[in-house]
């Protein structure tokens, strides 16, 4: 027992600096979310539905009939589908497993870093990504959908 005592003691100090870890990093991932276009992409504001649809395989075309290019954003997949279709990620991984299996459609490709995501999408007209407002640069990209940290997740 007093070895647990003990043991408790030593690692008060860093559960909090644990816990102060993860608050600073859940107040990034709570940032406003932007859908993000190449500055070449002429289309129009997307709303919520024309983002599920693409995003969910629905919709392959942007408002031009030109074939959008979905990226994931691997950091913030999670609350970006929550927002879209108020399903948890094991669903929407489901979903895209069968849809893939059944040759229909391919899911968006992952992309890891910001940085990579926002190359990706220079270099391709018709590529859309999302990634946390905070990356945004007005002279690269364009802003097509938002997502608002106030906004409900789940609810569109």
């Amino acid at each position: 027992m007093f070895g647990l005592l003990v043991w408790i003691s030593y690692f008060k100090p860093m559960k909090f600096i644990t816990f102060s870890l993860l608050l600073l990093l859940s107040s990034s991932l709570f940032a406003d979310i932007v859908v993000i276009g190449n500055l070449q992409n002429n289309n129009p504001m997307m709303s919520a539905r024309d983002v599920q649809e693409i995003y969910m395989g629905r919709k392959r075309t942007l408002a031009d009939n030109a074939i959008a290019y979905p990226i994931d954003n691997s950091e913030l997949r999670k609350e970006f589908y929550k927002y879209l279709t108020n399903r948890p990620i094991a669903q929407i991984n489901a979903y895209w497993a069968r849809l893939k299996f059944s040759g229909h459609r391919v899911p968006p490709e992952i992309l890891l870093g910001t940085a990579d995501i926002i190359s990706k999408v220079k270099a391709n007209k018709n590529a859309i990504a999302y990634i946390n407002e905070q990356y945004i640069k007005a002279s690269e990209v364009r802003i097509l959908f938002v997502i608002k940290d106030s906004d409900d997740i789940g609810q569109n």
